[in-house]
């Protein structure tokens, strides 16, 4: 970290909650894409490591979370937002005014839960350029642990490995506190809470569960497939366990899937009908769109899935208010409803939880 005025690259290595960090900075980029002035057009993403204001800390972040990892995503804008208009993309249902009507929304609405959640914060601002153009950035705060700093490895001819800087856009401004650490010249790398996919109850290294996802939002895929991994230890991910729902075709498949019927890429089971085990654990988005068809709701998968004999954990996750949650979870057939903030550690202990339940209840 740079000292004395000298300069000093190095790596710089932060704990962060990366379920929080992940899903905001995938759907920002998806934003980005989607809202840009046009194909080619530039989106620049950069952070910055700064200080906590004392006199802005809360009880929340803790004695052991004094610093903030700031991400910055920016992109020209197609679609020129009032700050009214920022302030209601992060509500549910808002979409911005364009031409797309294939266009589901910013998706804001989640990245805000999912962040605040983290006892962090986010914001979408814009700037208009002279030239009548616009940068929209949407800027993502999310407390960390410093882990260590260490120096860059050296290359073959001794010399240390350029470190590209950030480029923010033009006429953006990067500011943080006066006081605070910049890793303008350093390299962040993002550490891992601990795995905490250890074998629950009743399960096993050599027996782990079996977990299919069903969700519409590709952010929300990515994410639940990174909690399969690293906090549910799901066995044969991207063959047995895994997430489905980018189309229509997949959310109705996904019935056959979780009763061991097809694997994740809709195919026949290969092994022999005894040895076949259907998911001990599906996780099920409560409203799956897709184009040009109605909303079919996770409920009315959850009724199939038990009129076929389905005996493993329904849980059924939503952005609804919480009246809605308890009447979700009043459906015959649902174990848990959950929102879509829940952390990824409560939603892998919970899911566990209620299958070693119906486990210790088996014939």
């Amino acid at each position: 970290m740079p000292t004395g005025g000298s300069r000093s690259d190095g790596v710089c290595m932060l704990r962060v909650d990366e379920s929080a960090l992940s899903f905001a900075v995938e759907e920002g980029l998806s934003n980005a894409r989607k809202y840009r002035l046009g194909v080619g057009s530039p989106i620049h993403v950069s952070a910055t490591f700064e200080s906590v204001d004392p006199a802005e800390r809360t009880a929340a972040l803790g004695d052991d979370r004094e610093r903030l990892l700031h991400v910055k995503v920016c992109n020209l804008s197609s679609t020129l937002l009032s700050k009214e208009d920022c302030n209601k993309a992060f509500e549910p249902g808002y979409k911005a005014h364009v031409e797309d009507a294939s266009s589901d929304g910013l998706g804001l609405e989640s990245v805000r839960k999912a962040v605040v959640g983290a006892n962090g914060s986010t914001w979408l601002q814009m700037h208009r350029e002279s030239d009548g153009g616009a940068w929209a950035t949407l800027h993502i705060v999310l407390p960390v642990e410093v882990e260590h700093t260490s120096q860059l490895m050296s290359g073959d001819d001794g010399r240390t490995p350029p470190v590209p800087s950030p480029v923010p856009p033009p006429s953006v401004a990067v500011v943080a506190d006066a006081g605070a650490p910049q890793l303008e010249t350093l390299v962040v790398a993002v550490a891992s809470a601990p795995s905490t996919a250890r074998p629950a109850a009743g399960w096993s290294a050599s027996r782990r569960p079996i977990v299919c996802c069903v969700d519409d939002s590709d952010a929300m895929r990515n994410l639940l497939e990174m909690i399969l991994e690293d906090f549910m230890d799901a066995e044969g991910l991207g063959h047995l366990s895994g997430t489905l729902g980018a189309t229509r075709a997949e959310q109705v498949a996904f019935i056959d899937v979780a009763l061991g019927r097809l694997d994740l890429q809709l195919q026949p089971r290969s092994e022999v009908p005894r040895e076949i085990r259907a998911a001990d654990i599906t996780i099920i988005d409560q409203n799956l769109w897709a184009e040009d068809e109605p909303t079919l709701l996770g409920t009315e998968l959850v009724r199939q899935l038990r009129a076929a004999g389905f005996l493993g954990v329904c849980c059924i996750l939503t952005g609804a208010s919480d009246e809605e949650i308890s009447s979700i979870l009043a459906c015959p057939g649902v174990d848990l409803a959950l929102p879509k903030i829940t952390s990824a550690k409560k939603l892998a202990e919970q899911c566990l939880l209620a299958s070693a339940e119906r486990r210790s209840h088996a014939p």
